[in-house]
């Protein structure tokens, strides 16, 4: 599917009203068969679209779509790229890193092939989401990278508090969260010397309007942005104000480390003194009570009265 048609094509049809087959293939120069292949390839990336004999197309809800143009203008100078539809923003980023500038920005409409964690699948409906990959550097080896995900976390729910979004917490080590539910989550992918430099892939995925079909798809409880406000969500604004606030807690952390976001955890933890499990990666666990992070940005975990730091798993609650 040709991206720029694409991107025409649905724009088209999130005007609110019902446009036939014959005007859209008039105004964009192709024909209705290829018309009606094009909606069948975005009904395929998750987008709800309404057909009614007689009256045409339209989305079944309307979209906020991002725009280049606007993007572009509030992150400068960071360059970026935005995608109609690509496999994976971090992939693509991964394959092309040596050709892009420290601080580009990928984002991407859909994603066929979006990968969280431990190379799970990341689901990422037409447009329901913010999806977004930035390339940075460090000089310092890989010691100088721990807590990253946590500074990168800690940056994405402030610019989304900062957008009124006040519920908005996280879940070590990489999950933003919301009233007990998973919002987004945050991978961090590196390439280069252990101790010397070491370029940075860090993805991000964040459900802004997800379509009611998604919910069967993901066996955890999830939210998105529209459930937290009554305001329709304006992802353009979103997106520039987590891009920037990367940014900005990034250079921080070149600078100072990870001290100054150890201090700030405990005002996004939303897992603080409850009941959890800690799983490894071979299948063992650990239970007691989340006791918050250390200065590296380690999990501590209260077990009978003894705190022990952990360096990698994944935190879940239990119950009492």
């Amino acid at each position: 599917m040709q991206s720029d048609m694409a991107f025409k094509l649905v724009r088209h049809l999130n005007q609110g009203q019902f446009v036939s087959g014959e005007a859209l293939a008039l105004e964009l120069g192709i024909s209705r068969t290829t018309i009606a292949n094009y909606i069948h390839d975005l009904e395929q990336t998750g987008l709800e679209i309404f057909k009614v004999k007689g009256k045409g197309y339209r989305l079944a809800t309307p979209l906020s779509l991002l725009e280049e143009s606007r993007i572009s203008a509030e992150i400068a100078p960071h360059p970026l790229k935005l995608f109609h539809s690509i496999d994976s923003t971090n992939a693509w980023l991964m394959a092309n890193k040596d050709a892009c500038p420290p601080g580009q920005i990928v984002v991407a409409e859909h994603q066929s092939a979006g990968r969280g964690r431990r190379g799970r699948n990341w689901l990422t409906p037409y447009a329901s989401q913010l999806c977004l990959s930035l390339l940075w550097q460090i000089d310092d080896g890989i010691e100088a990278a721990m807590g990253l995900s946590l500074v990168v976390g800690i940056a994405c729910a402030q610019a989304l508090r900062d957008q009124g979004y006040n519920d908005v917490g996280l879940k070590w080590p990489n999950d933003i969260y919301a009233n007990g539910e998973k919002l987004g989550g945050i991978l961090v992918e590196m390439v280069g010397q252990a101790d010397g430099r070491l370029q940075l892939i860090i993805g991000v995925g964040i459900n802004v309007q997800l379509p009611l079909s998604a919910y069967s798809q993901i066996d955890q409880k999830i939210c998105d942005l529209q459930s937290l406000k009554t305001e329709t969500v304006d992802r353009n604004a979103c997106l520039i104000a987590i891009v920037n606030q990367v940014h900005n807690q990034l250079s921080l952390f070149l600078a100072q480390g990870f001290s100054p976001f150890a201090k700030v955890w405990p005002e996004f933890d939303c897992f603080a003194s409850l009941p959890v499990y800690l799983q490894f990666s071979n299948g063992k666990k650990k239970s007691g009570y989340a006791h918050g992070i250390d200065q590296q940005g380690n999990f501590l975990l209260n077990e009978a009265g003894q705190i022990n730091a952990y360096l990698a798993g994944e935190v879940s609650l239990r119950s009492q």
